[in-house]
């Protein structure tokens, strides 16, 4: 990958019932969840038109109280149940009474995998500069320090982590948090009237208060790894530096939650100005009231970043939700380890999972004391990276919408083989990439091998190339091949100011014609900003198969390969549009020495074995 002056001749959440964190450590299997859903609440969606007082005739035939209602979700309500209520049948009676657009349980949410006996490391934050330490590979993290050098702090950017909880006093967190500038701490009122008393650093939804002391330590994990005061000689740094960490927590110290109390946080992190929302947490049931906060955190313009999830399934299956709402505003992050291989307990998704960064092993604040840390793994930690990476972009670039946004953290990712088919970027965070300031980028720029037998298929036949317009004017473009064996389309145009444009470029039939051997070619975009050429290679192998067929030309017996016996004095032809000029010969003891030598042959580029003409004596 190159860029360069072009050449003269030039002229793209649901578990099992329930929610639960993407985090795992020591623990191989999460704590068992309860029940399916809480046993004293629902949620329903009421219907316009001015039903309310048979509504509230229904609430009163059925003995339950609104405990909440919230304006911003189409008035979302959610519903006190009496002890001795059947869940499932009130939720069904009201579906049938006509008076709700929607009526769901309120599902519990566990955490994955929180840590038994968590694993303390010496402080080596491989994710963010990887040396090669630990036995990672060189340069498989997020180039964080070659970001710093472009943005470092985000001191204006909210990123509300809804988990649960945070160390408010920790020596690498208390400098960074987030404070309601609405709210007199400690005098036991709600000063700002948004329904929580004393919310100085966030909320506690549970309680409706701001105590959001850490119950599970999960939530101060994440908190670390996105925004620990960095440069201040302590602990850990913080993928940004400088950041205002709102806290909101719903989940208790077994790492469960239910919907309603994550739909109340959410809608508190709108309310109160979040930019970035980290939600390291997933459920398996499709959940309407899930969607609706989502979707107006969205037209708040709130990038909210999820967790692929710990189960080492396929997302693109109709498992998880979470992650996989249809919302442009989603962000969804598989973990990646050390060297550069998708975690074996990640989940992905061609469709459904958008890319990956470090989660194995990573290094961060924890909640046992105000000096402690420790080593967490999972997807919640990847998404935490993200979420850390979206505040630098957000602050370095302040008029992006959050499309903007996550297309600049898809668009600049490391294009890494485990990943290809595995998330849509086929590849890793990229700090340094995500922060570039160039006004047009060219994605990926990674070399394409393709190989294959002669006469194909050949893997992978085909790359999108995206154009990314970031400049504030129209861009002219244009692509070219030399190499008959690659086409294009198109080959040339026009991106508007912000936006992006594909190229397909795939094989073409030539390719299936072609005799054994390696072909290079690279493809040119010429883009009209000054910038020269961007090129990228593109390599196409092609092996000669082993077209190799044995037939009898003595007695009648069975086929004689690869170390098979025929029958006694039977002698076998190799037939074969195979060049034998290619092969050598490998002579064997392992058939008896009476007979004609048995004479093996073998391809040294495939490594595939054939006898040539051999008579064999029955052997045992």
């Amino acid at each position: 990958m190159k860029t360069s002056p072009c050449p003269p001749a030039l002229a793209g959440f649901v578990l099992p019932f329930g929610l639960f964190l993407c985090a795992e450590s020591v623990c191989s299997a999460p704590p068992p969840v309860p029940a399916p859903f809480r046993s004293d609440r629902l949620l329903i969606l009421p219907r316009s038109g001015g039903h309310r007082p048979a509504l509230a005739s229904l609430h009163q035939r059925t003995r339950v109280n609104v405990l909440r209602t919230f304006p911003a979700l189409q008035g979302l309500e959610v519903l006190e149940v009496p002890p001795d209520a059947d869940v499932p049948a009130l939720v069904e009676a009201y579906r049938q009474s006509g008076l709700v657009a929607h009526a769901e349980p309120d599902y519990l949410v566990r955490a994955v995998g929180l840590p038994n006996d968590p694993s303390f490391t010496n402080g080596t934050q491989w994710a963010l500069h990887n040396t090669g330490q630990q036995g990672g590979l060189p340069d498989a993290d997020i180039d964080a320090p070659e970001a710093w050098d472009l943005q470092s702090r985000a001191p204006n950017v909210v990123v509300a982590v809804i988990d649960s909880g945070i160390w408010r006093t920790h020596e690498d967190l208390a400098a960074n948090l987030w404070v309601n500038p609405a709210e007199t701490p400690g005098n036991g009122l709600d000063d700002d009237g948004n329904g929580y008393v004393d919310d100085v650093h966030g909320v506690n939804v549970t309680t409706g208060t701001g105590a959001i002391g850490d119950s599970a330590g999960h939530g101060t994990h994440l908190a670390g790894i996105l925004g620990a005061v960095t440069d201040n000689g302590k602990g850990v740094a913080g993928v940004a530096w400088q950041v205002q960490i709102m806290t909101c927590r719903f989940l208790n110290s077994a790492g469960h939650g239910s919907i309603s109390d994550a739909v109340a946080c959410i809608d508190y992190a709108r309310l109160m100005g979040a930019h970035v929302i980290n939600a390291s947490w997933v459920t398996t049931e499709a959940s309407t009231a899930l969607e609706l906060a989502v979707a107006s955190a969205r037209e708040a313009g709130i990038v909210f970043v999820a967790g692929a999830g710990n189960d080492g399934q396929d997302n693109d299956l109709p498992l998880i939700t979470l992650p996989n709402l249809a919302l442009d505003n989603v962000i969804a992050v598989a973990a990646t380890d050390a060297q550069d291989r998708l975690w074996n307990r990640s989940n992905f998704g061609a469709a459904n999972v958008d890319l990956a960064a470090p989660g194995v092993n990573i290094h961060s604040t924890f909640f046992i004391a105000d000096n402690n840390y420790a080593a967490m793994s999972g997807s919640s930690q990847a998404a935490a990276f993200v979420s850390g990476a979206a505040a630098l972009v957000r602050a370095a670039y302040s008029t992006a919408t959050p499309q903007e946004v996550i297309d600049r953290l898809l668009y600049s990712t490391d294009p890494v083989p485990a990943l290809r088919g595995r998330c849509r970027a086929g590849g890793r965070l990229n700090l340094r990439g995500a922060l570039d300031p160039a006004p047009v980028v060219v994605w990926p720029q990674a070399p394409v091998v393709s190989a294959g037998n002669r006469g194909g298929p050949f893997a992978p036949d085909a790359q999108a190339f995206l154009i990314l317009n970031r400049g504030a004017t129209p861009l002219p473009w244009s692509a070219s091949v030399t190499a008959s064996w690659l086409q294009l389309e198109p080959a040339s145009g026009t991106v508007s100011a912000g936006d992006k444009q594909t190229v397909s470029v795939a094989l073409s039939p030539v390719a299936a014609t072609l005799p054994r051997g390696e072909y290079t070619e690279r493809v040119e975009f010429l883009l009209q900003t000054g910038d020269g050429c961007v090129e990228v290679p593109w390599t196409l192998r092609i092996y000669e198969p082993a077209m190799v067929r044995l037939r009898s030309a003595g007695p009648a017996g069975s086929g004689l390969q690869l170390g098979l016996t025929g029958q006694p004095e039977a002698t076998y032809v190799a037939e074969s549009s195979t060049n034998f000029s290619s092969w050598r010969p490998l002579i064997t003891n392992a058939l008896p020495a009476s007979g004609d030598t048995p004479s093996f042959w073998s391809d040294p580029a495939t490594n595939r074995q054939l006898f040539f003409r051999a008579r064999v004596w029955q052997t045992n």
